[in-house]
């Protein structure tokens, strides 16, 4: 199936029934750091494997399957495989204790993928360690135990079925 969906829907069509076969979406992609784009201007995010396309809005071609997919760039024709698609979660306000493994530059999963952190400026490199993470609703703070390093946190993230 083959969609053209405005940005706003894109999360709720992401996040609503498991279709039974792969899904198609248009969108623009831009590369945001290794292996890390930015769709729609940040309504979803595609985590990829050795990806070396560099995308500035960028028309795009996201299929997904549920388990796996790609994305496609329309101006280069370069095709990459998408290993984990995020959409914008809602995150109650208040502190909490996670565990955090850093995936990509600035992007952090959370207790084993329950959520992801889209930080900035951030350079810690942990895998597993306790962290503090407080989220007042508009963006956050993101402490690591071991060091007491902190980064701003820009979003929440969560993983596509």
């Amino acid at each position: 199936m083959n969609r053209r969906c405005p940005a706003a829907a894109l999360a709720l069509l992401f996040l609503s029934a498991q279709p039974a076969g792969a899904e198609i979406y248009k969108l623009s992609a831009s590369r945001k750091a290794p292996n890390l784009y930015s769709l729609d201007s940040g309504k979803a995010w595609a985590v990829t494997k050795a990806c070396y396309e560099h995308a500035t809005y960028d028309a795009a071609t996201v299929d997904w399957n549920g388990r796996g997919g790609s994305v496609s760039f329309a101006r280069s024709g370069a095709a990459c495989d998408l290993d984990i698609l995020l959409v914008q979660a809602v995150q109650k306000v208040g502190l909490y204790q996670i565990a955090v493994a850093r995936e990509a530059d600035n992007l952090y999963r959370a207790d084993q993928g329950s959520m992801y952190l889209r930080t900035i400026y951030c350079y810690d490199y942990s895998e597993g360690e306790e962290a503090y993470f407080n989220w007042n609703g508009f963006g956050g703070e993101l402490t690591f135990k071991g060091s007491g390093a902190s980064c701003p946190v820009e979003s929440v993230l969560a993983k596509v079925p």
